[in-house]
């Protein structure tokens, strides 16, 4: 999965990208001036057959959206972020994935992670269900099953507009 953020993004987007790159084991690539078009053919050369953007709104990252390799937008959430205080010691080659929001399941076809959640001494993403304001958190455990201070809250979320890729993109 390559991963880019929106045109001139903040710096709180950059080290959100950076931290995916870590989880995932994935490329990362500065935007700067590139179109849609050239991010996805960068994907394409690149082998991945997914693309994440992440935007913002007001210098936080707000918006992640999953792009398939002919440019149509798969999955759109639109998020809050915690990030972690310190650098996130996770291997991405055991990462695995464990969901109790149904509606969210889905995910694990988009993001690079092994298998679902079964050994206690891997690491794993956990997307839980809660009674607040949001319909899931997204935490990222470590080996010893300890939240690593990074948090992605899911405020909603819908499947892509295909014409989407087709418009000109101006963020």
């Amino acid at each position: 999965m390559l991963i880019t953020t929106s045109r001139k993004p903040s710096p709180k987007t950059r080290q959100l990208c950076k931290t995916f790159t870590r989880i995932f084991s994935s490329d990362c690539i500065n935007r700067g001036k590139m179109s849609l078009r050239d991010v996805f053919i960068q994907s394409s050369n690149r082998g991945y057959t997914h693309t994440l953007i992440i935007h913002e709104y007001k210098g936080n990252p707000q918006q992640v959206k999953f792009y398939g390799n002919k440019g149509e937008e798969l999955i759109h959430l639109e998020i809050n972020v915690k990030l972690p205080s310190a650098r996130l010691q996770f291997n991405p080659e055991s990462l695995t994935f464990k969901c109790d929001v149904k509606d969210l399941c889905f995910l694990k076809e988009f993001l690079p992670v092994k298998a679902h959640y079964q050994d206690p001494e891997s690491n794993y993403m956990w997307i839980k269900d809660t009674q607040k304001d949001y319909l899931a958190i997204m935490d990222f455990m470590d080996k010893k099953g300890y939240s690593s201070g990074f948090r992605i809250y899911v405020k909603n979320w819908k499947e892509g507009d295909p014409v989407s890729a087709n418009k000109k993109d101006g963020s």
